[in-house]
């Protein structure tokens, strides 16, 4: 029997990334056509040409359309890590690798509803929540993408070379965006909070695009619907 629905794993995964990748893109074009004076002033009033995220987002209409790409992208992404969790399992011949796989799958799920957590409540009204939910989602995704990308169980070559690849860049990039905004904070130098918010943009779009790469092991694997 032909089934009702059949959706392509790869298909899925392109139009989950394209969510948050498009909410991002959005948000920081909308801040600096429209609301460049607010979203790029700092603390302490020097040069600056870029909206960090959390600026970018914090106000309508980047506000709502950030939070509905989020929250539509988060079923697709459990949806997804549960599937490379089964697939993992099912190929590990041993019980260290199947305590991985699951492993990777709780690290996957808690990155997810940490990232809602983070998105749905503001720094203004929610703080300490806000606060949780950043912390988490930072450690979450730096343990998952070490972890998935150094002992992926059953991955395909290529899907590891740019595991690898994106994992370095993102790692880095989050690293250099911690010392930036360090810096900016203690000195309140010229254009250092700029280059904070453009290594904040890679640390984002390098761990999408790492998600999306988890989409290479299935490529022949497809998600139908169908009657009993």
């Amino acid at each position: 029997m032909d089934p009702l629905v059949e959706i392509p794993v790869p298909k899925l995964a392109f139009n989950t990334v394209l969510l948050p990748l498009i909410g991002l893109i959005f948000s920081i074009l909308w801040s600096l056509c429209f609301d460049f004076n607010r979203t790029t002033a700092t603390h302490c009033g020097v040069i600056n040409y870029l909206p960090s995220i959390s600026a970018a987002i914090d106000q309508p209409p980047s506000s709502v359309v950030w939070k509905i790409c989020i929250a539509l992208h988060s079923a697709p992404r459990l949806l997804i890590a549960v599937i490379h969790e089964m697939k993992a399992r099912k190929l590990g011949t041993s019980r260290c690798q199947s305590i991985k796989a699951f492993f990777n799958l709780s690290l996957n799920t808690i990155e997810v509803f940490s990232l809602l957590i983070l998105t749905m409540m503001s720094s203004t009204e929610y703080k300490l929540w806000h606060k949780i939910g950043f912390i988490t989602y930072i450690a979450s995704s730096v343990i998952y993408c070490c972890g998935s990308s150094i002992c992926g169980t059953g991955d395909r070559k290529e899907s590891k070379k740019w595991k690898r690849i994106l994992c370095i860049i993102y790692l880095l990039s989050l690293s250099s965006s911690m010392y930036f905004y360090y810096r900016h904070n203690t000195y309140c130098e010229d254009q250092v909070y700029t280059l904070f918010a453009l290594l904040e943009y890679i640390v984002v779009i390098s761990n999408i695009f790492f998600h999306y790469v988890a989409s290479f092991d299935f490529h022949n694997y497809s998600i139908s619907v169908q009657e009993n």
